[in-house]
């Protein structure tokens, strides 16, 4: 069997580990019997310039040995990661950038920012109330930084 492309939305690493249980005692990461991989996170993105994976369709991707993947997806299957689709397999880089596109707005993490206006997850948050914004307020510390010689805060 050769590789895949793990996708992953989530911002941080996710580490996959398959162990194999030794006659009553747990093994260790230096066991032969423990499986390890980490597959990169979203967060890794702004560490490599020019990736290609870096984009609007903000998935990580790692290549992982096949064999490594199924044994730990049969394993793991019912993480909500994978079946809320922030982690998927693909069969290589250009796949995984096109399902991606796919998921673009429908995937969520729930680290996405709020929006400004009628985020629904305010919504869930007793006594949460939207909160205005101060244009004026926002347009004076902008012309103060500039004056001062410090980038503008604020576009106008």
């Amino acid at each position: 069997m050769g590789t895949v492309t793990i996708a992953s939305k989530l911002h941080v690493g996710l580490i996959l580990e398959l162990i194999t249980p030794s006659k009553g005692r747990m093994p260790t990461p230096i066991d032969e019997e423990h499986k390890r991989v980490e597959i990169k996170g979203t967060n890794s993105l702004l560490l490599v310039a020019g990736s290609p994976s870096q984009g609007i369709h903000r998935y990580a991707t790692t290549e992982v040995d096949e064999e490594f993947w199924n044994e730990w997806l049969k394993r793991n299957k019912g993480l909500a990661c994978i079946r809320n689709g922030q982690v998927f397999v693909a069969k290589n880089e250009n796949e995984a950038k096109a399902m991606a596109r796919e998921r673009v707005g429908s995937v969520r993490t729930g680290f996405e920012a709020l929006a400004q206006k009628n985020d629904p997850r305010l919504k869930s948050v007793p006594g949460a109330q939207a909160v205005e914004t101060d244009e004026d307020h926002l347009r004076k510390l902008g012309s103060a930084a500039t004056s001062s010689g410090a980038e503008a805060v604020v576009q106008q």
